[in-house]
């Protein structure tokens, strides 16, 4: 049986594989195969779409990878627990879906260190907007998108704890903001969240499998541990047009779930997204 053959594999379908399988595919000619050793993110998963349920997926070995930190020498030898999603579209799958940028004068003093120069907030700040859908703010809002495949909609904050809470930090010396991803980050006010009409909205729904993404020429396939050859020579056999696989973030779950034994991986295709 002749293999297909794509012109890129992305190892890892977490939120940066999911970004890059969608800019990548914007040529029409590229195919790509997505791999990730998690579980598919499945429109009947109560526990990673219903927003009420983010609860169930953290901490469970069936959606994190569940990391330790090393043992903390000023916290008694204790170990920091780490979620991380064990899933299509990674930790955007599991996490709390707050959206919050850094703040601007981290990205400055990033920008300070050598080599970092395009780095600070002036230069990233384009690349917030063109990933963004930001529903609650306005359409001349100078940083904030519109256009982009991720929607975040605004907390509503409409229950009266909210108004009190409100009030209280304001008494207690605090202000407010208008929106704490626009231009004065400083201060108190409702979350944008990555939630599009009752749903969570992943990294995977929005660059992978909704139709603010167009068609997306990819394939996304699960991959399964078994013997055999090494697993950067049996990728390679299915590129036509990249000499190398493109490992991002969550490469190295591969080895750290099976160990340095399993060294093949059955590539199962299990979704085609035309």
């Amino acid at each position: 049986m002749t293999p297909r053959l794509y012109d890129h594999i992305i190892v890892g379908g977490g939120s940066a594989g999911s970004a890059l399988a969608n800019r990548l595919t914007a040529d029409p000619g590229t195919r790509v195969l997505v791999l990730e050793a998690g579980r598919a993110d499945s429109l009947w998963d109560i526990f990673i779409h219903m927003p009420s349920a983010l609860a169930f997926p953290i901490g469970s070995r069936f959606y994190d990878w569940k990391y330790e930190s090393e043992p903390e020498p000023c916290m008694g030898g204790r170990r920091i627990y780490h979620a991380r999603g064990k899933v299509l579209g990674g930790s955007s799958s599991i996490n709390g879906m707050i959206f919050q940028r850094g703040n601007p004068l981290d990205y400055e003093r990033w920008a300070a260190d050598p080599g970092m120069e395009m780095w600070d907030y002036a230069h990233c700040l384009p690349y917030f907007k063109r990933m963004e859908n930001a529903l609650a703010a306005g359409a001349d809002d100078p940083y904030r998108g519109h256009d982009g495949p991720l929607v975040l909609e605004r907390g509503p904050a409409t229950n009266p704890l909210f108004g009190a809470f409100f009030e209280a930090v304001q008494q207690a010396g605090y202000s407010l903001t208008d929106d704490v991803n626009g231009y004065r980050q400083e201060g108190f006010a409702p979350f944008d969240r990555n939630i599009r009409r009752g749903r969570r909205w992943s990294a995977a729904r929005a660059y992978l499998r909704d139709e603010w993404t167009g068609p997306v020429r990819m394939a996304v396939g699960q991959a399964d541990p078994v013997l055999g050859p090494p697993v950067m020579s049996e990728l390679r056999g299915c590129l036509r047009g990249c000499p190398e696989p493109l490992a991002v973030e969550g490469a190295g779950h591969f080895v750290q779930e099976w160990g340095d034994g399993i060294a093949r991986w059955a590539i199962r295709e299990f979704a085609a997204l035309a």
